[in-house]
């Protein structure tokens, strides 16, 4: 059995969200060539976290989770908005397609 590691789920989350392999090396790089300050690492954290933040799959999983949380308003307005971003992109007809299995 394969461990899907925390880069994993990143890099899955980007390219689900149509970043090149490039942007993609680019916004991971620090993980093999750390940064020489701290404040460098943190805008290298910054723009990956910003970058993911912004992917439909980190989107649908966090909603997805809202939705089978225990509060009841809260769990309906998460999944109207899944039923909104699967009516407009598509996206959730191929469950699939929502973090290559890595939910």
């Amino acid at each position: 059995m394969t461990e899907v590691t925390d880069l994993d789920m990143v890099i899955n989350d980007l390219r689900i969200s149509g970043y090149s392999a490039a942007d993609i090396a680019e916004l991971t790089r620090y993980f093999n060539e750390m940064p020489n300050t701290s404040s460098e690492l943190l805008m290298c954290d910054f723009r990956l976290e910003t970058a993911q933040a912004l992917s439909f799959s980190w989107l649908v999983r966090h909603l997805r989770k809202l939705a089978d949380g225990g509060d009841k308003s809260v769990a309906v307005a998460a999944l109207g908005q899944l039923v909104e971003i699967a009516s407009r992109t598509g996206l959730l007809v191929n469950p699939e397609l929502v973090g290559n299995k890595l939910r």
